[in-house]
């Protein structure tokens, strides 16, 4: 590590160890509120009511990124940025974004007219939630690069644990005929109120509506952004919506309430996720290799040791939580929970990809995964359903990590060579391959889970220093 990076003070120390453990309980708040809902929708929504849902927040998310052209990347390009001038940088893109947004809005209502004969207000109120993620999302990535971590955790949580509330009050009394909108209404007027306030914040402190420079720069900084964000969308989202078209609802059901069992595992991956990125950006070019990959071998260790804990002892919750009817892919955990470690694995390498500007790099090694993810998908979701896709996606995501690894190795060789993944890679496939044996064996599955959080908490100490 170099002089600079040692010269850190205690205070930063401390400050930035308070931030893991705040994005850490805020993200446990927000997935745990996620997760204690499983059981009320898996018992009041029947398995079509629960996959329209879940198409339904499909379709938002896939908006996120169109309505707002991945504008929100745009902050990675502007990290040491003075205060001033950032505020004017924001300000115009917010205003591009908007225009773009009110365009695509105009397109796709045309299209869809021309198609039905008529406006679905489902489909208006999609495309407006879409755009009000992308307005919370631009403004919370903000937020985690400058380190504040207490306003973001009190977004992120009251955006959750506010619309559950409202459901949790209204759903047996209001939407009675269609109770999935008992979910999604709540969810998308806490968006938009959202989505007004940052609007209204960021142009009244940047005072800027349109800047040439700042529009043209950021068009070409973020449009390759656009179609990276696109493939990752359809290795999350592809396959469900594949077998509601192929299967129905009803298995779109069973396989997206086996993904939000995972959930959890987001909680760790998330938290992770934030700090690093945090730390990264700040530290990149002041820290030398050797200390940055020790960081990131620690990371990655923690993250399966993590998911190792709860995918052990998840089966027996998941029958606790939902009807018998949702129980019969839940082996489906194993592979899901894989394609969760191999997506962090990207994590680590994308940063530095943002950080040298080479966003159509970005585009290009996230797009050849999705067509990967497509094409198998096409082949074998038609034979196997919910089992192929999950199979399928942790296919696209190890395709993904490859194509990401080559073009880091081209900016920066050396950072993170291969052989610096690989014992993780075969780690994690032991890890499956153990609970895909293990299944059935109780057991043996808590005896693993124990010692995974046996060795995770050591491991934290022992190393608290490269933490901080």
């Amino acid at each position: 590590m170099s002089v600079l990076s040692r010269s850190k003070n205690k205070l930063s120390v401390k400050e930035e160890v308070r931030a893991t453990l705040c994005y850490l309980i805020s993200n446990i708040c927000t997935k745990a509120f996620g997760f204690i809902t499983i059981p009320l929708y898996t018992h009041i929504l029947t398995t079509l009511e629960y996959g329209y849902l879940n198409t339904y927040n499909a379709w938002v998310s896939l908006l996120s990124i169109v309505m707002g052209l991945s504008l929100s990347s745009a902050i990675y390009g502007k990290v040491k940025v003075e205060r001033k001038e950032r505020d004017m940088f924001q300000s115009s893109v917010m205003s591009l974004s908007l225009l773009a947004a009110m365009i695509i809005t105009v397109i796709v209502l045309l299209a869809y007219v021309m198609i039905y004969g008529h406006i679905d207000v489902m489909v208006l109120l999609a495309l407006v939630q879409g755009y009000g993620t992308f307005v919370i999302n631009y403004v919370l990535q903000e937020w985690v690069i400058d380190n504040r971590y207490i306003a973001h955790s009190i977004v992120s949580v009251g955006m959750i644990t506010i619309p559950i509330v409202v459901t949790c009050l209204i759903i047996k009394h209001v939407f009675v005929s269609r109770k999935y909108l008992s979910v999604i209404v709540p969810r998308a007027v806490v968006i938009i109120i959202l989505m007004i306030s940052f609007i209204i914040i960021i142009t009244a402190r940047g005072k800027c509506i349109y800047d040439k420079g700042i529009w043209a720069w950021s068009l070409k900084y973020c449009i390759p952004v656009v179609f990276h964000s696109l493939s990752l969308m359809v290795m999350l989202q592809a396959d469900r919506i594949m077998i509601s078209s192929l299967y129905g609802y009803d298995e779109s059901g069973i396989y997206s309430f086996i993904y939000n069992v995972t959930l959890v595992i987001g909680v760790l991956i998330a938290a992770l996720e934030n700090t690093w990125k945090t730390w990264f950006f700040k530290n990149y070019e002041i820290s030398d290799r050797k200390f940055i990959q020790n960081r990131c071998r620690l990371f990655i260790t923690v993250a399966i040791l993590g998911v190792c804990v709860y995918i052990f002892i998840a089966p027996d919750l998941v029958k606790v939580l939902a009807a018998e009817e949702y129980q019969t892919r839940l082996f489906l955990i194993g592979p899901i929970a894989f394609a969760y470690i191999i997506s962090f694995f990207y994590d680590f390498l994308v940063y530095v990809e943002y950080k040298k500007e080479a966003t159509k790099n970005i585009s290009k090694a996230s797009i050849i995964a999705a067509v990967v993810n497509i094409a198998l998908n096409t082949l074998i979701i038609p034979r196997y359903g919910g089992v192929g896709a999950a199979c399928t996606t942790c296919v696209a995501y190890v395709v993904q990590f490859v194509m990401h690894i080559l073009v880091v190795n081209k900016l920066d060789r050396g950072l993170y060579p291969l052989k610096l993944f690989i014992p993780f890679l075969i780690t994690s496939v032991g890890v499956l391959i153990l609970f895909l044996f293990t299944f059935n064996i109780t057991v043996i599955r808590y005896i693993i889970a124990f010692l995974s959080t046996i060795i995770m908490l050591t491991l934290l100490y022992k190393n608290r220093k490269i933490l901080t």
